[in-house]
């Protein structure tokens, strides 16, 4: 097998981190022609199966069964967006989040950013990959037997940062104004049996009130948090002391490790906020373009506060 060829399979089964490595090969050759036409396939490979750049990578194409994917890499994390199946419908979600000096750890869990009434994902491209953020847009159908009521499209752009352990995320909109997380699994399957420990900004009663319970919600009777649910544990109308410079700080962590993830989510354009069994978050948010950073520590509770102050205060700053 040539040079030429050893350096197209590795590039085939290895990604683009072997571009360089076959330019190289092919600039060793005098044979222009073989040239030209390797370039042009560096640069078709490139634009189909994502981007490198030294801090991190960004991908969107398609899985072994052509359901389209995403990934977003730094040196700190990795994330994917693909295919799950909940509840007897096809969705498009987070199915692998991780922190790589913790690989054996797939936070992803049962259900992470994922939403009711949200199918599969139907576009997937790189809109950004620059020296200090890459950026995938993503694009869901509804699942089919809600079509009618909640067409969407639902879509959303997901972006990641150099030596970083976060996502923004804007969800620009939805099929049905919901976000899912549960997550932050141990490895147990029973929602009884797996799970961490919450730490929110602000609370600082002695119970959470868990789903169905709310912690906050907008009025009486509002989506997601009918009369029955509105806890005396948590917060109605004014989220009070939840509110840290007009953005919700929340997190969950398992308590051996104090690996967890959390959300930062924007006083204003939130609903109901609901506790998923000490493994999430159930949101329910309002209106469109709705910023938000998803982001993962290994520090548990006082992880959870100073990420997520940091996060709140970088957004504020850049109004």
């Amino acid at each position: 097998m040539s040079r030429q060829c050893i350096a197209l399979f590795r590039l085939q089964n290895n990604g683009l981190d072997e571009i360089e490595g076959l330019k190289t090969v092919i600039h060793s050759r005098k044979n222009t022609f073989l040239c030209r036409g390797a370039v042009l396939l560096i640069t078709l490979l490139g634009g189909c199966c994502g981007a490198n750049r030294d801090w991190g990578h960004v991908a969107a194409g398609t899985d072994s069964d052509g359901r389209l994917q995403a990934t977003l890499e730094n040196s700190r994390i990795r994330v994917r967006y693909g295919f799950k199946t909940s509840g007897g419908s096809q969705e498009g979600m987070i199915t692998d989040l991780v922190i790589k000096d913790f690989p054996e750890n797939n936070l992803a869990g049962a259900l992470l950013d994922a939403a009711a009434h949200r199918g599969l994902l139907s576009k997937a491209e790189i809109i950004k990959d620059s020296a200090d953020e890459k950026t995938v847009y993503l694009e869901w159908v509804p699942v089919p037997a809600s079509a009618d009521k909640h067409p969407g499209p639902a879509s959303a752009e997901i972006s990641i940062f150099p030596d970083s352990a976060f996502l923004k995320i804007n969800y620009i909109s939805f099929c049905f104004p919901h976000i899912c997380d549960i997550a932050l699994m141990t490895g147990k399957t029973t929602q009884a049996d797996c799970g961490g420990r919450y730490r929110i900004y602000g609370y600082e009663k002695e119970n959470f009130p868990l789903y169905e319970d709310c912690l906050y919600w907008e009025k009486d009777g509002c989506m997601g948090c009918s009369g029955q649910y509105a806890s005396p544990d948590g917060f109605a109308v004014d989220p009070g002391p939840l509110n840290y410079n007009g953005w919700y700080i929340m997190g969950v962590y398992l308590e051996e490790s104090g690996i967890g993830f959390g959300r930062v989510m924007p006083v204003e354009n939130m609903r109901v906020i609901k506790l998923l069994w000490n493994k999430g978050f159930e949101l329910f948010p309002k209106g469109k373009n709705v910023p938000c950073y998803l982001f993962l520590f290994t520090g548990g509770a006082d992880d959870v506060i100073t990420m997520g102050k940091e996060l709140a205060d970088k957004a504020n700053a850049a109004k």
